[in-house]
């Protein structure tokens, strides 16, 4: 992730990558699978796209053997993971730039702030709008 500066602990970007894009559920049904726990970090941690043939290739495992674990580990395809570490980077990446556009020292000034003008979190006002 070199390059790209977040408001969000280390803790609360996992979290937020973590998160379905609608609920406050958690995506990953996290089991004690390594290779899966690799092939998100993989995911995590390429800045662009990558594939799930790319990854089972680094991994030195067969694409649909991957593909089926990581299914069955997280209910969700390799590729509709990238999707979500994707959009939340882009909301972190969202929430800085307006931070900095409105004046705001940080990220968390602006939350805190707007948290106490409106009641809710900006995440919370993006859901409900």
């Amino acid at each position: 992730m070199a390059g790209i500066f977040i408001c969000v602990s280390a803790e609360s970007y996992h979290n937020l990558l973590t998160m379905d894009l609608m609920s406050d559920r958690p995506v990953m049904n996290w089991e004690e699978d390594d290779r899966i726990r690799l092939a998100c970090r993989l995911i995590e941690r390429y800045s662009g796209r990558i594939t799930g043939q790319e990854i089972a290739a680094q991994m030195n495992l067969g694409y649909e053997a991957l593909r089926k674990q990581f299914r069955a580990s997280t209910g969700i395809s390799i590729g509709q993971y990238a999707i979500g570490v994707r959009v939340n980077r882009a909301k972190a990446l969202l929430l800085e730039k307006l931070a900095l556009q409105l004046g705001y020292p940080d990220c968390f000034s602006f939350c805190k702030q707007f948290k106490q003008h409106t009641g809710v979190s900006p995440s919370q006002f993006w859901r409900m709008n």
